[in-house]
């Protein structure tokens, strides 16, 4: 009965990292930070986009949040997977503040090294070879 229960959990779990990105979620929080009769603060804070060029619909759901109108957008980063994404990263974005909506970026260690496949040292705890950045994050900002 184990034997038959650990093949799909261990499938499902090996297919998760690949399965979850496609699955963007919009979490609404209030927070009582302001004083009494103070008008709300719509904050809409973006992170782990790991754009691709191929990730058009992941742009377009992000794109759409425009129409929450939020007072201020706020994006912590990790947005890039290639340098190649940059353009596309610059209109996803570019569509949140069109409309004069302030933003503030702070890039994530993801906006300036481009992904690499899971190395067997980090699962073993040796010690892994020094990366130079190589995403140019800051033109996308």
């Amino acid at each position: 009965m184990r034997r038959r229960l650990l093949v799909p959990v261990v499938g499902a779990l090996a297919a998760w990292p690949f399965l979850e990105p496609q699955f963007p979620v919009l979490r609404r929080l209030q927070v009582p930070a302001l004083g009494p009769g103070e008008a709300p603060l719509r904050l809409l804070h973006l992170s782990d986009l790991h754009l691709l060029p191929r990730h058009g619909r992941r742009a377009r759901w992000v794109q759409a949040l425009a129409r929450l109108q939020p007072d201020l957008v706020v994006s912590t980063g990790d947005h890039l997977s290639s340098a190649d994404a940059i353009p596309l990263l610059a209109r996803t974005l570019g569509a949140l503040t069109a409309n004069g909506t302030p933003g503030v970026f702070v890039p994530g260690n993801n906006d300036a090294y481009t992904p690499v496949r899971p190395d067997l040292r980090r699962l073993l705890g040796g010690p892994l070879p020094r990366r130079t950045p190589d995403l140019p994050w800051d033109r996308a900002a």
